[in-house]
């Protein structure tokens, strides 16, 4: 029943992908953790694997979303060239944190950057829309979003969608512009996970800390429905898909938190 619980949350997280810029990996984390800590892992290495192998997954998902997005014309390619190397900068650097700090730490600051998003982003349904301001930042917030982004396991869009937001960028353009930033997270922030853990024995299937038959069920089902969450970002309103985002957020949150206070 295993590859059922995989292929249905790859549905689900390909959705989340297109719909709300997030790349999947908020929904994919808790479900690999709940696997692997099943199959015996301890969990440091749970963690970790369910992170990298959910980045794993965002390289397919974000392409998928991205494509879909491209094609109504939502990306904002210019903010895309401006922002994408220093976040693959932050990713590779976060990869190789998460991989030193150990899973515990990971899931504390997943926990807290994800009830801090939610609140943020409850709020940011009130923004106005309209010509984007000077970005502020945007280096920093580059490091900064791919940083986190590698040590949590989530695609960037919980960070680049509420600052883009916060500069006046309608919500759809922000989804759109945050799912194309997901990629270069993924792609830098996997390779970093597979050499840090090539060679080592998980007692798992694996490409270093990479749990690969659940890369490939879930890959398979997220880019098949990525593109059903990006119609739905083009139809539904700018407060149901902010306010979305949040609730789907601090549930995450609450989930994470149990299961380290739990041991």
């Amino acid at each position: 029943m295993e590859w059922l619980l995989l292929a249905v949350t790859g549905v689900v997280s390909g959705v989340a992908a297109g719909l709300l810029g997030i790349g999947g990996g908020l929904i994919l984390v808790p479900v690999l953790i709940w696997l692997l800590d099943r199959r015996g892992l301890s969990l440091d290495i749970a963690v970790n694997m369910a992170v990298a192998t959910a980045l794993g997954v965002i390289v397919f998902t974000a392409l998928s979303s991205l494509w879909a997005h491209h094609r109504r014309g939502a990306v904002r390619w210019g903010l895309v060239r401006l922002i994408a190397p220093w976040i693959a900068l932050g990713a590779l650097v976060g990869a190789a944190l998460a991989h030193y700090l150990g899973g515990y730490w990971v899931a504390i600051i997943f926990v807290l950057f994800a009830l801090y998003t939610a609140w943020r982003m409850w709020h940011s349904a009130q923004f106005e829309e309209g010509d984007v301001l000077a970005l502020r930042w945007p280096r920093s917030v580059g490091v900064g979003a791919g940083v986190i982004s590698a040590m949590v396991g989530i695609g960037g869009g919980s960070i680049t969608v509420p600052y883009l937001r916060w500069h006046h960028l309608p919500m759809v353009n922000a989804v759109a512009t945050g799912a194309a930033l997901g990629y270069p997270i993924a792609i830098s922030s996997v390779l970093t996970y597979i050499a840090l853990g090539w060679g080592q024995s998980f007692n798992v299937p694996s490409w270093g800390y990479v749990y690969w038959p659940g890369l490939l069920i879930i890959a398979v089902c997220s880019v098949v429905s990525a593109p059903w969450g990006a119609a739905l970002a083009h139809r539904w309103p700018t407060r149901y898909l902010a306010r979305i985002f949040a609730l789907l957020l601090a549930v995450v949150a609450v989930r994470i938190a149990w299961r380290v206070l739990n041991g």
